[in-house]
């Protein structure tokens, strides 16, 4: 009976760290102008999942005071050709509506997200998770609404003026697209918008933002644990 039970231990372990290993199996597809491109396997779908990796010469109040400027969402996001403010809940929390242009003859698609932003305060790591809400607004006629998004941004300083980026996408455009003619593209858009990400970082109003919530880099050297 003991041996049966040990058996049973060995093999639930095998499962949980095989299980683990897959979930966590990033393989760099390219490198692009300092950015790091990874893809690994949905968890719930044919479509995969992307990261991009890259390092920026910011404090952490610029690269926050960026990614909380929504309305400016249009002139660095891929594609984006509308986004709205929806609800400030706190200075950490926020809702927002974003339309993306889709190529003729496919419809354009939106999302409506809820972004969240917590920061270690010993190491001063900013994690941003964004998710989207399907049903917060009624769907428009001409437009998909995403079935599935979420992005997670995790930034780690490294020193005053510069932190490690990564930027990681879990989506579905929903409607009649194939997974494979997903997956061909798939990396286009946060490629793209990654590279104006760094320089809309450049601009005096954000590297001005004072954002007492967010705590700068201290001297602390970040680890990684996530």
């Amino acid at each position: 009976m003991k041996n049966k039970l040990l058996l049973a231990a060995l093999m639930l372990l095998v499962v949980a760290t095989t299980a683990f290993a897959q979930k966590n199996d990033w393989k760099l597809k390219k490198e692009v102008d300092d950015l790091k491109v990874y893809f690994r396997k949905g968890e719930t779908s044919g479509i995969k999942e992307v990261k991009v990796q890259f390092e920026v010469q910011a404090s952490l109040r610029t690269i926050v005071a960026v990614l909380k400027d929504v309305p400016a969402f249009t002139d660095w996001v891929y594609s984006c050709t509308e986004a709205e403010l929806l609800k400030r809940v706190s200075d950490t929390e926020s809702i927002y509506y974003s339309r993306i242009a889709f190529p003729f003859p496919m419809s354009d698609r939106d999302f409506i997200a809820k972004s969240r932003l917590t920061q270690n305060p010993n190491t001063k790591e900013i994690f941003v998770t964004v998710t989207g809400d399907y049903d917060y607004l009624p769907q428009k006629k001409d437009v998909v609404r995403m079935p599935k998004l979420i992005i997670k941004w995790h930034i780690q300083p490294v020193s005053a003026r510069k932190a490690i980026v990564n930027y990681h996408l879990v989506s579905n455009p929903g409607g009649s697209i194939p997974e494979w003619a997903v997956n061909m593209a798939i990396d286009k858009g946060p490629t793209y918008s990654m590279k104006n990400f760094r320089e809309m970082l450049k601009k005096p109003k954000y590297q001005q933002a004072q954002l007492a919530y967010i705590q700068e880099w201290s001297g602390q050297t970040a680890s990684d644990n996530r």
